[in-house]
């Protein structure tokens, strides 16, 4: 059994707390929706990678870091991914010990949903229907550049 200490659940608190609140909207609705169709995004993009049949040009595995390093981790991946013109990433954050899943699993919804990475991100959906702790992120194309 895991059990956070008083700072891990303080960072995460804060970190959740940065997503800029927009008026009337609950802080939830700033969290990225994991298997849900963002606009912006075709059909068949959609499609290929919520059934697994994008591939993955990078992986990182958040396995036990606490939630302060993971989110920092998690942010400098995704910009140097994104900077480097790489489309789809997994991101491992497994499952966790709690009936809700592990803290790193319940707080990358609300890290994604970050101004700083939401611009970065696509779509977000699981790699696969039976593993609930691993995501496929769909990352953006640069501006400008032309493949």
């Amino acid at each position: 059994m895991s059990f956070l200490t008083v700072g891990e659940m303080a960072i995460a608190a804060h970190l959740r707390n940065r997503v800029i609140k927009r008026k009337g909207r609950p802080p939830q609705a700033d969290a990225i929706l994991i298997g849900t169709r963002q606009t912006g995004l075709d059909t068949g993009s959609w499609k290929r990678l919520a059934r697994g049949q994008t591939a993955a040009e990078r992986r990182l595995d958040l396995h036990g870091m606490t939630a302060q390093a993971a989110f920092m981790r998690l942010r400098e991946f995704l910009v140097m991914s994104h900077r480097e013109g790489v489309r789809c990433v997994e991101v491992v954050t497994g499952l966790g010990s709690g009936p809700e899943g592990g803290i790193l699993r319940r707080e990358l919804p609300f890290w994604l949903g970050r101004d700083d990475l939401r611009r970065l991100v696509l779509a977000v959906t699981h790699s696969h229907g039976a593993n609930q702790g691993a995501v496929r992120v769909l990352l953006r194309r640069r501006t400008g550049v032309r493949r």
